[in-house]
């Protein structure tokens, strides 16, 4: 499992920071997300990262495919 901690000076910047991370990480699998308000916005988000696994089966998936077509 990973961590990703972003801060913003406003909710909107906060906003803004948290969904370029998930435009980046489209693959992951988000376990909890820890939200802290004091003289900033802060988030920590507590994730497992699944694109290794996707991009296994997708190989998998592949690999069947041509095996199946080979006969």
């Amino acid at each position: 499992m990973k961590t990703k901690t972003v801060s913003a000076m406003t909710e909107k910047g906060l906003d803004k920071k948290i969904a370029e991370f998930f435009y980046d990480n489209q693959y992951i699998e988000v376990i909890d997300i820890k939200f802290s308000v004091g003289s900033t916005f802060a988030v920590l988000i507590l994730y497992r990262d699944n694109k290794e696994h996707r991009l296994r089966t997708y190989h998998n998936v592949l690999n069947r495919c041509f095996i199946f077509n080979s006969f």
